[in-house]
């Protein structure tokens, strides 16, 4: 779609591939567009273990991954973003990390994270910020004393080392923590907007069912 809502073009038969054939499409899981050639790049997560890299008419140029553990492969790729439109940055959720591999599909390097869930980059060269949102153990559970495990966001330059992180070290429904990330954005100021499925993930496993937070909004803190 357009901007303004026109429809341009549609990708895929409408029919699922077959799961784990790395054709396109099983339940694909986010889209990121070349802002140089208008490549478009889509992680194809939930029943594949794929990244697709099409041109700007939709013609496929070439896929990568398979499912697995190794370095380029993928347990639930769920959401990407470019980096100076020469690399590609693959939230690999249930491998809990974080993969970056040149526009070609050639593994560069990868990071821990735990339950990597969404990605966004901010910057060129060496002020590149990317931000992982991570999702945590709550499925309806107290967390027993967990602390650190996911529910926050996590920015690193573009080498993986981490400059800072935010959101409480313990989930729940606090102005400061997180239920259950699932989707992220940046605007032109620098401030974070993150969604999440905390009422799937939490509030319906209680008793009574109840609404949570499922977006929040960070405001970048100037120096």
């Amino acid at each position: 779609m357009s901007e303004s809502g026109e429809y341009l073009m549609q990708l895929g038969s409408g029919e699922p591939a077959e799961a784990q054939s790395g054709e396109m499409f099983n339940k694909p899981t986010d889209v990121a567009i070349s802002k140089k050639t208008g490549d478009i790049f889509i992680s194809d997560g939930y029943g594949n273990s794929r990244v697709h890299r099409l041109d700007k008419d939709g013609n496929h140029i070439m896929s990568w991954g398979t499912s697995g553990t190794d370095s380029g492969e993928f347990n639930l790729p769920h959401n990407l973003a470019l980096i100076d439109d020469e690399e590609v940055v693959v939230c690999d959720r249930e491998n809990y990390r974080v993969q970056v591999f040149s526009i070609e599909g050639e593994f560069r390097r990868e990071w821990n994270s735990h339950k990597a869930v969404a990605v966004e980059v901010t910057g060129t060269g060496n002020d590149v910020r990317i931000y992982v949102a991570e999702q945590g153990p709550t499925t309806g559970s107290p967390s027993r004393g967990n602390k650190n495990l996911g529910n926050r966001v996590g920015v690193y330059d573009r080498h993986g080392n981490r400059l800072t992180r935010f959101g409480s070290t313990t989930f729940g429904n606090e102005p400061d923590q997180f239920l259950w990330p699932h989707s992220m954005a940046i605007d032109s100021m620098g401030d974070v907007y993150v969604a999440e499925v905390s009422y799937v993930k939490w509030g319906r496993h209680q008793n009574p069912r109840q609404e949570q937070a499922s977006l929040r909004k960070w405001t970048r803190a100037h120096a």
